[in-house]
């Protein structure tokens, strides 16, 4: 892996799913505006550093997450790893604070359950080389 020139994923904001279930996924899609807004997106704005790791690569990026309709500058560190077919699949997490977002917590069965102010997205994505 030497460079990455543009990266743009789009995850339906309805996709998410919850451990608590149902109830919880719908409290959920309200936060992220989901109805107004949906799709999740991550666009990539440019690459800082491509580094050899144990099992593939360390890849230091940046670019403009967009969540429930608001867009904001990240960076992030992921794993990437390059099969011998030519698939790449990235790997990472990422605490997003939902304020950042305009999103309020969700909550459900009378605030019994909870979700706090920063959330931490764990993503894999594995991308297909283009076709010749």
């Amino acid at each position: 892996l030497e460079d990455i020139q543009s990266l743009n994923v789009t995850v339906g904001a309805k996709s998410l799913k919850s451990e608590h279930g149902k109830v919880m996924d719908e409290k959920t899609y309200e936060a992220l505006k989901a109805d107004e807004f949906p799709n999740i997106t991550f666009q990539l704005t440019g690459i800082e550093s491509i580094t050899p790791a144990t099992g593939g690569y360390t890849v230091k990026a940046k670019g403009n997450l967009t969540i429930a309709g608001v867009k904001k500058p990240v960076s992030m560190q992921v794993s990437a790893a390059v099969a011998s077919n030519g698939y790449v699949t990235f790997k990472g997490s990422r605490k997003i604070l939902m304020a950042d977002h305009n999103m309020t917590p969700p909550k459900a069965v009378m605030g019994t359950i909870k979700v706090g102010p920063e959330v931490t997205v764990n993503f894999e994505v594995t991308l297909a080389p283009a076709a010749i």
